[in-house]
């Protein structure tokens, strides 16, 4: 098998090994997704919506207590003595003369007082934190005070067997009654049935918010809603439907325990209905609270499963990775060793080239780019054993001329030889003088015929000059 072959197999099985991580991958990643999901649209908003109810029935049951324990004392009881008040002053005024009575009790404070605090009751009404309630407060206090100044100043001069010492007496009594009633009238508790009632109406219109928000599993599948397995475990409508029933059940004791209170029963009816109106509350908080810890159960069993299944896809992305590398590092040898053996061939087929054995060939047949190589090597060793062939041949034709040419010369020289015997003869044996002279102007050569025109033996002439052969005047 060739090494792209074998290249293209291990990266084919290394994609696909990539592909598998990448889908355990995502479906991990959308795992967590729906976890977060899950918590973030609906355990979070779920817990806090019945968290908030929670804390609407608990500041019910505050204003419960504060409303059963709050001072019975009414309106009605305040002007029942006010109105004795005043009938008690107008009677002490007939009984005492005219020089007793005193500016203070002229003045009708009791009548001022209860025509103040019926202004104050209807201020009571509009708003009773106002600055007007709390200035008719103080007025009704001072006119009572007012009064009890008057009657302090009469009674310095009111014998005590009269009959004005006990309209006095009776006076006095009523104003300290109507004086204490007051007081416990405006430190009371402002606390109505409206307002047990205003946190409870808050929690059911809530729930019943949350409950036309949440569906079954069927409406959040049909929503498209990514991942509703966490509503097949847990049907919040009916959860919500589950806090909605003891909630509502209070409302209605709290409309009975206020027509009871209202109708003004005896203790025992009275108390029946105080506590079936906070075994009522209880069991709703109850509820609520064993509401709750169901779905922090299940959510905690979902979230617990998805982790267990991310964990699962944890396991199986380690094992594919694990295989991948395995995948990797065969192919990675196997490759390595298919090269260095072919490298190997080509590398003692090269060495053998270098050494003259142009017969030799490299036995690598693959189409790839060792087999490439190797063929470029078996095409090089043929084309140097053309060219020796080839210089072989022009060296046979090169030796052949140059024989060729060394007969040719050789028989050339043996005529310049012999020619140059029958020149020499001729210089050598003729009457006619030769002087050889030379580039330079030196006697190169002389016949002897030259030698005894000049009178001199021929190893004098060469080497000279002709001038040397003249007298001045030549």
């Amino acid at each position: 098998m060739s090494i792209t072959k074998i290249s293209g197999l291990g990266s084919a099985t290394i994609c696909l090994l990539l592909l598998a991580v990448i889908g355990f991958s995502y479906s991990h990643i959308r795992n967590t997704n729906d976890v977060l999901e899950a918590n973030i649209s609906i355990a979070t908003p779920a817990r806090d919506t019945l968290k908030q109810v929670d804390r609407l029935i608990a500041d019910s049951a505050f204003q419960l207590l504060q409303y059963i324990n709050r001072d019975p004392v009414v309106a009605a009881d305040v002007l029942d003595l006010l109105n004795r008040l005043v009938a008690s002053e107008k009677s002490l005024i007939a009984v005492v003369s005219p020089t007793r009575v005193g500016s203070g009790l002229k003045a009708h404070h009791a009548i001022r007082a209860r025509t103040v605090f019926y202004s104050f009751l209807d201020e009571q009404e509009n708003d009773p934190a106002s600055d007007t309630s709390i200035a008719l407060k103080t007025r009704i206090a001072n006119e009572l005070t007012n009064l009890r100044n008057s009657l302090s100043h009469v009674a310095k001069s009111v014998p005590e067997r009269q009959r004005v010492f006990s309209e006095f007496r009776l006076l006095s009594n009523f104003l300290a009654s109507t004086e204490a009633v007051l007081e416990r009238f405006f430190n009371r508790s402002a606390v109505r049935i409206t307002d047990v009632l205003s946190p409870v109406e808050r929690s059911l219109t809530l729930l019943r918010k949350t409950q036309s928000g949440f569906g079954g599993p069927d409406s959040h599948a049909d929503h498209g809603h990514k991942d509703h397995r966490i509503l097949t475990r847990l049907d919040l409508r009916q959860v919500v439907e589950t806090v909605l029933t003891p909630i509502a059940r209070y409302r209605a004791s709290l409309f009975t325990f206020s027509d009871s209170v209202d109708a003004s029963m005896d203790g025992t009816s009275l108390k029946l209905a105080r506590v079936a109106t906070e075994l009522a509350m209880h069991s709703a908080r109850h509820k609520i609270a064993q509401v709750t810890r169901k779905m922090d159960i299940v959510f905690g069993e979902y979230q617990s499963d998805s982790i267990a299944e991310g964990q699962r896809d944890q396991r199986i992305f380690i094992f594919i990775a694990c295989i991948g590398i395995v995948a990797a590092i065969f192919v990675t040898l196997l490759v390595q060793r298919r090269i260095t053996t072919r490298l190997t061939i080509v590398s003692d087929g090269a060495r053998r080239i270098s050494g003259g054995d142009l017969q030799s060939r490299i036995e690598i047949t693959e189409s790839d780019g060792l087999g490439e190589l190797a063929g470029e090597f078996n095409s090089m060793a043929d084309a140097l054993l053309a060219r020796n062939r080839q210089i072989t041949d022009t060296q046979h034709e090169l030796e052949n001329l140059n024989r060729d040419l060394e007969h040719r010369v050789e028989a050339r020289s043996a005529q310049l030889r012999d020619s140059e015997q029958r020149l020499d003869q001729l210089v050598e044996s003729t009457h006619e003088g030769f002087w050889f002279i030379g580039l330079d102007g030196k006697t190169t050569d002389v016949n002897p015929a030259m030698c005894r025109m000049l009178g001199r033996p021929a190893e004098e002439i060469i080497g000279k000059t002709i001038y040397n052969f003249v007298d001045a005047n030549n």
